[in-house]
């Protein structure tokens, strides 16, 4: 997928914790792209800076490993959890999933 490439600072979507549905800086460490079935639906592995404890004690270091995220452009609308506090009755469990942004 054009755009998703090692070193790119994207949002990550929390999926679990205590801040579901919140977003954290990534950096992609592997955009896999030498395989097919990844890049279609623009998988990466990511290096997400959370915000240690407050995001749940599996958070607690201020670093998550994750695999194979999907990109999604309009992950956040979708759920009714993009900003802090917006639609907050809305909020669901989500899937992780990762939005680029240019800067």
């Amino acid at each position: 997928m054009d755009g998703l490439t090692e070193g790119r600072i994207v949002h990550f979507v929390m999926p679990d914790g205590n801040s579901v549905g919140e977003h954290r800086p990534a950096i992609i460490v592997n955009a896999w792209h030498n395989n097919s079935e990844y890049q279609a639906d623009g998988r990466v592995n990511l290096h997400v800076f959370t915000d240690f404890g407050n995001d749940g004690k599996q958070y607690e270091s201020g670093s998550y490993w994750a695999t194979s995220v999907a990109y999604s452009p309009n992950r956040a609308r979708t759920l009714g959890t993009g900003l802090r506090g917006h639609n907050e009755q809305q909020k669901t469990q989500p899937k992780s999933s990762c939005r680029t942004r240019s800067y």
